[in-house]
């Protein structure tokens, strides 16, 4: 089965890629129709064969970490919505390592969060070489305006995002001991969408927020730090 489902993102891969290409987007129906039956297995699977529910919602889970993901990179900036529905559908698709990968990370074998792996193996594998032309492309029109807003007007977002990712451990922190992991997972994931949707009332939340956990664990400025400092340079 498992087979059938590659096979399927490889047909997700290859219409989206014709459309993006001749069109400049990526269509929805080209995406969860075949994110869909990925669900669908994951949920017969795991309430028929394994009896496991956790199991059963790991392909809505999938889908929900790819939309999170996608929707983090999406206020940076730095991607479209197109490319949000694709990592959804490839998360909802394989939101746990594939039994034929060498080396997978332990996240993506106990729980779906196997989006994460896609993220940064497959889609963010191309960055640099996109990063590398953008920027010769600017410099040889001699658009130093666009240079300016890509790394001096924009600069405040990623210590934003860092603070709303940081923001969701401290909270995570606070409520999550007493939960399973799934379920501080989620929770974590809320927080973020949630600090993220009220803006600027989020930034203040999050900085009280973040204020007490630094007073608590004052190494979590540094974490925090390394983090901003990582999104910038993204």
């Amino acid at each position: 089965m498992e087979l059938f489902l590659i096979g399927l993102g490889v047909i997700m891969g290859i219409l989206t890629s014709y459309t993006d290409i001749k069109t400049g987007f990526i269509d929805d129906k080209h995406v969860f129709p075949i994110a869909g039956i990925g669900i669908l297995y994951y949920l017969y699977y795991g309430i028929v064969i394994k009896h496991d529910v956790f199991y059963a919602f790991s392909g809505l889970i999938g889908l929900a970490i790819g939309f999170l993901l996608g929707y983090l990179l999406y206020l940076m900036g730095g991607w479209a919505s197109g490319d949000v529905v694709i990592l959804m559908g490839y998360s909802a698709l394989f939101p746990y390592a594939s039994s034929y990968a060498k080396i997978v990370p332990p996240y993506a074998v106990r729980y779906p969060l196997h989006g994460i792996t896609l993220l940064f193996n497959s889609i963010l594998a191309v960055f640099p070489f996109i990063f590398f032309y953008s920027l010769a492309v600017l410099v040889i029109r001699r658009k130093t305006t666009r240079l300016k807003e890509i790394f001096i007007d924009k600069w405040l977002k990623p210590f934003e995002l860092a603070l709303w990712i940081s923001t969701a451990f401290v909270i995570l922190r606070i409520v999550g001991e007493a939960l399973p992991l799934h379920f501080g997972v989620l929770i974590w994931a809320i927080a973020i969408v949630i600090l993220a949707k009220l803006q600027k009332v989020g930034d203040v939340v999050g900085l009280m927020l973040f204020a007490y956990g630094a007073f608590k664990t004052p190494e979590i400025v540094y974490s925090y730090l390394k983090l901003a400092a990582t999104f910038y340079t993204f």
